[in-house]
């Protein structure tokens, strides 16, 4: 954000240079260095294409140096050809006018080449592209009740899990001022959630169904064929790859079908009044052996 910064303002300072050019010159006592009027012109219009077409950066810019060339000199032989290009103080006009262009051009690529560094970041923290697996609550219905339709019919148990960030360790929260020191103070919490979403995309499995709360920042892991218990070592791993990789404390609460609830609703109900209510220093039990068979099945 400081670079974006620097590179805007220096690419202001240069074009009130630029445009102020012949009065400079004026004040210098220097004359005969006129540029032409078109060049101005030519200027912005090349670093308006820059700003408004992000697909030129792509290429490089020499091309584009190329191009705006192109276009000066096709312009000085046809309709402002009032001097030779390469003849005696037309040269020193010719270089003059070209390194403007170039300056200018080169300032503007800076600038959005900042500028695209800085919205991808926003893009990856603010709108974590994580494809199908995260779904809203709205988008995830018709799967839910896929998934309790087969449970129900082929009698097989199922559990919830309910995550959220824990916002209750000032270390954390030092950690993620670091992180985040350069972008707006509001998006520290979705910094957080995205954060967190990327972790359980990834300790997750294919088959479980994972729901954003975007309103209140938790998420929803609902696992088909699996036990309570056996839910409670995802979470495990989650929270761990939280600690590990971003310095990161969770809460997380669990219920079951049909042992707990018979409903999704009840399920989310119980596994956020777990989640709210159990400590966080709590440690988990270590599970059986069972549950560890689960676990590698769930790996």
């Amino acid at each position: 954000m400081r670079k974006l910064k620097l590179s805007l303002v220096v690419l202001l300072i240069y074009l009130t240079l630029t445009f102020n050019f012949e009065r400079l010159e004026y004040k210098a006592g220097f004359s005969g260095v006129g540029v032409h009027s078109f060049v101005y012109a030519l200027l912005i219009s090349a670093i308006l294409v820059i700003f408004l077409v992000p697909q030129i950066q792509r290429f490089s810019i020499f091309i584009f140096f190329f191009l705006t060339s192109v276009v000066y000199f096709a312009l000085r032989l046809t309709f402002f050809n009032d001097a030779p290009i390469f003849e005696g103080m037309s040269t020193y006009v010719t270089i003059t006018e070209l390194a403007f262009l170039i300056l200018g051009i080169t300032l503007a690529y800076r600038c959005t080449k900042y500028m695209g560094e800085f919205e991808k970041f926003v893009e990856e923290v603010y709108i974590p592209n994580l494809g199908k697996r995260i779904l809203n609550m709205e988008s995830a219905s018709e799967e839910v009740k896929t998934e309790f339709i087969r449970s129900r019919r082929h009698q097989t148990p199922m559990a919830l899990l309910a995550v959220q960030p824990s916002s209750s360790s000032k270390k954390d929260e030092e950690e993620i001022k670091r992180t985040v020191a350069e972008i707006q103070r509001h998006m520290t919490s979705r910094f957080i959630s995205a954060s967190l979403a990327k972790i359980i995309t990834s300790e997750a499995r294919r088959s479980d169904l994972i729901i954003s709360r975007e309103e209140d920042g938790q998420f929803l892991i609902l696992c088909p064929e699996t036990k309570g218990t056996s839910s409670l070592v995802l979470a495990e791993r989650i929270r761990k790859a939280a600690e590990k990789h971003l310095g990161l404390q969770i809460n997380y609460g669990m219920a079951s079908f049909p042992e707990e609830a018979y409903t999704f609703e009840e399920m989310v109900q119980r596994a956020i009044f777990q989640m709210n209510n159990v400590p966080t220093d709590i440690k988990v039990v270590e599970p059986s052996s069972l549950v560890y068979e689960e676990a590698n099945r769930i790996k």
